[in-house]
């Protein structure tokens, strides 16, 4: 239990240092261009951004970043799924990359099998 509450705070944490890059990164291009760019630190902006905006319709994007060279990219990804969905589906980042792949196997499946819910438009 408090393993999952530790979790769950760092989730919290990762989530405000994202909202706070701000204007830190360069994050020219639409967020599906900015989940391939060659940055670590712009590919973790844009996971963000879909996590802020709830849009499911980027899951399978994000879910593509379970794969990503980078850990911190893959440890983002999976906080972002876990917010949107509520389930890791045995998916862990610092897995080897046998485990991972059989996780990202099933997050495939997942994302596939879900019906795309776009984020509600604000009246501002």
């Amino acid at each position: 239990m408090i393993e999952r509450t530790r979790y769950f705070f760092l989730s919290s944490c990762f989530l405000l240092f994202l909202d706070s890059l701000g204007g830190c990164v360069a994050t020219g291009g639409s967020i599906r261009e900015r989940m391939t760019n060659e940055d670590p630190a712009i590919r973790i902006r844009a996971i963000g951004d879909v996590a802020k905006a709830g849009d499911s319709s980027l899951l399978p994007d994000v879910v593509e970043r379970l794969d990503d060279g980078d850990s911190a990219v893959r440890m983002y990804a999976i906080v972002a799924l876990e917010k949107m969905t509520g389930t890791r589906l045995g998916y862990s980042y610092a897995d080897p990359p046998s485990k991972r792949t059989r996780a990202i196997s099933a997050w495939r499946d997942y994302v596939s099998s879900k019906p795309v819910a776009m984020p509600a438009e604000s009246s501002d």
